[in-house]
């Protein structure tokens, strides 16, 4: 749905005009979550 302002526009112009592909959010896939509830099994790589 978000991958141009083209809908933005439609149902939100005075959005639609600050829109950039690359702010468009993405959902946390349901493995990573599980895999890092605990927190000590997660380790975030160079820290």
């Amino acid at each position: 749905m978000l991958k141009d302002a083209s809908y933005l526009r439609e149902t939100h112009p005075d959005l639609g005009q600050y829109f950039k592909p690359e702010y468009a959010l993405r959902p946390i896939p349901q493995a990573f979550i599980q895999a890092i509830e605990n927190g000590a099994t997660y380790q975030n790589p160079g820290y």
